[in-house]
């Protein structure tokens, strides 16, 4: 009789670390699957800014002033721009409240990305706005400009994002 009440503590012991160890594997799944929900609400937190940024009328009037700038400069605007802001022109300091309001917003996606905080999927979907054509082909030659830069310092990063960034065209 010892050897079996001996025989069924051995049992019962292996049993309960059995139990414990899949306790301890179902803990550790709940916890996984937690973890990328919360990774993905945080995510979609962050889409959700990026999209309320975008869309708010403060982009749509930068945009649009942009491509008025640029209709009513011709292919010189990005350096009649220069001339006149440093001038002070007081067209010249608003039209530059426009370029950084819409700089800001594709700058900080590349940032984004740049820093590791978004994937090339999150920020792909972030810049893929018909603004982006404007920022490509206005907002940003403006900002060369006015820095006197030979090249963009973010183009190539918003390319590396998506080859195509910008491609629609203005008119």
């Amino acid at each position: 009789m010892p050897d079996i009440l001996h025989y069924l503590n051995q049992i019962n012991g292996q049993v309960l670390a059995a139990l414990a160890a899949f306790g301890a594997l179902l803990t550790a799944l709940v916890n996984y699957h937690q973890g990328r929900t919360a990774s993905r609400a945080h995510k979609a937190q962050i889409y959700l800014e990026f999209s309320a940024r975008y869309n708010a009328p403060e982009i749509a009037i930068a945009l649009q002033a942009l491509v008025d700038w640029r209709r009513q400069h011709g292919e010189a605007f990005a350096e009649i721009f220069r001339v006149q802001f440093q001038a002070q022109d007081a067209a010249a300091v608003q039209i530059n409240f426009h370029r950084r309001t819409a700089n800001a917003y594709f700058v900080d996606v590349a940032t984004a990305y740049r820093a590791g905080v978004v994937n090339r999927a999150f920020a792909r979907l972030a810049i893929d706005h018909p603004g982006a054509s404007v920022w490509r082909y206005i907002a940003d030659p403006m900002s060369i400009a006015l820095y006197e830069n030979k090249t963009s310092d973010w183009l190539p990063t918003l390319l590396a994002i998506d080859r195509h960034f910008g491609a629609r065209g203005l008119f």
